[in-house]
């Protein structure tokens, strides 16, 4: 979930030529979508249940990564933005009615150690996750006999569709999760 956020400002400096403030401005899509989308999906959780949230959440990572994974160099900065946004949408979906399923799903007694677990295993997701990320990358960067940009958009695109494998599989898992 997290290799976009990762990749994603340095495409845009190092291919792309844009400032890091600029790059970081238009990172700002992925925070906003995964801002308005948690809140709804917190509140949406409550009503409907957590599985159809979280599965959906991590099938639309699934295709937002297959999207980011096919840009080239030709592809429009709207079109990149917005498959920005989606990964920030599927996030968004995905975070808050699995948090609430952990937090639903233990004793009072237990929620404040079984928060500090589920955050741990997340943001432990997140590093070993962006590691793997930027490891394959550079792996795939210095074996490229083609120029830079190419090599840059074609290595990432590895990731991505790496990054897309683990998504659906994460979403098949969801969707078995009992209540």
């Amino acid at each position: 979930m997290y290799s976009p956020t990762v990749l994603i400002p340095f495409f845009y400096q190092k291919v792309l030529g844009f400032t890091p403030q600029k790059a970081g401005f238009l990172m700002m899509a992925f925070l906003a979508a995964m801002a308005i989308t948690a809140s709804f999906s917190g509140w949406l959780s409550d009503k409907i249940g957590y599985v159809l949230l979280t599965t959906s959440g991590l099938v639309l990572n699934g295709l937002a990564l297959v999207a980011l994974a096919n840009i080239n160099l030709q592809t429009p900065l709207t079109l990149i933005i917005i498959y920005i946004a989606v990964m920030g949408t599927s996030l968004g979906m995905f975070q808050s009615p699995n948090n609430s399923c952990v937090t639903g799903s233990v004793p009072k007694n237990k929620l404040g150690a079984a928060t500090g677990i589920s955050q741990l295993i997340k943001n432990l997701g997140m590093v070993i996750g962006i590691t793997f990320s930027v490891a394959i990358f550079s792996s795939r960067m210095a074996g490229m006999p083609v120029e830079y940009n190419q090599a840059f958009v074609k290595s990432m695109g590895f990731v991505y569709y790496l990054a897309a494998v683990l998504s659906f599989a994460g979403a098949v898992i969801s969707s078995r999760r009992s209540k």
